[in-house]
């Protein structure tokens, strides 16, 4: 084991975590200059571009002072969006895409897919507009919060971090769209679904689920107090066969 490697084994687990997914995201990295605006995050308050390998050189913009850094972290250091296997989607639903690192990314990685992409805040959602441009031609971002019903949803746009809005009680209004909405606006078969919509994917994968019929692959990030089990019995409802996910030990990645 090398000096580095026992260090990082002293160093309690999340934290460890973190460095380990910094220490992935830095060669992801594909300048000096994103280098340099990537370690600018901490401290800067502007919006800089961060260039990614990934997405072949074109930039990720990110808000200084926010989780935006640790989001691009996620995306491009830990990769936990990912479908399963060899699975090649024709359409993807990125559900909760924040300011469009993991729509970016699939879109790039999936040249002939079509991804629409659906984000609780306005200000974030404005954001991954920007970020998914150089596929404009295949991407749609929706503002709206992922719920079981169509109709409107509250948050607290003040209460939480950038990364980790959610429905609750609060001053902010949204549209709320129904997935069986979405599949009657955007008719599809084969759909990859990114689910990460902190605390809603409990009613979605209970409650008018007919969507799930068009969809082919799922992966799920849960969030307390919905349960990995409780996840897992109810993607098995819907059809799917459950997967060991790779990266992530609070995903649940399926497929038919």
């Amino acid at each position: 084991m090398s000096v580095k490697d026992a260090v990082l084994d002293a160093i309690p687990a999340t934290l460890r975590s973190r460095i380990l997914c910094e220490r992935r995201t830095i060669p992801a990295l594909s300048d000096v200059a994103s280098w340099r605006n990537y370690d600018r995050l901490w401290t800067s308050d502007d919006v800089l571009p961060i260039r990614l390998k990934a997405l072949g050189g074109k930039p990720i913009w990110a808000r200084g002072g926010t989780t935006d850094r640790r989001t691009i972290a996620g995306t491009f250091g830990h990769r936990y969006h990912l479908p399963p296997g060899d699975f090649a989607p024709s359409w993807i639903w990125d559900l909760g895409a924040n300011i469009g690192t993991t729509a970016a990314d699939l879109a790039a990685r999936f040249p002939r897919a079509h991804v629409i992409a659906i984000e609780l805040d306005g200000e974030n959602a404005e954001l991954c507009a920007r970020n998914i441009d150089p596929w404009r031609d295949r991407c749609t971002v929706i503002h709206a919060g992922v719920w079981p019903d169509d109709g409107t949803v509250h948050y607290d746009a003040h209460g939480a971090t950038e990364e980790g809005f959610s429905v609750s009680i609060g001053d902010t209004e949204v549209r709320a769209l129904s997935l069986n909405t979405l599949l009657a606006d955007h008719p599809a078969e084969g759909i990859f679904v990114k689910m990460d919509i902190e605390g809603a994917e409990r009613g979605v994968l209970q409650t008018n689920t007919e969507w799930a019929s068009a969809v082919s692959s799922l992966n799920v990030e849960i969030h307390p107090p919905y349960t990995f089990a409780e996840c897992v019995s109810d993607v098995e409802r819907l059809g799917f066969t459950v997967l060991t996910h790779p990266r992530h030990p609070f995903g649940v990645l399926a497929t038919r």
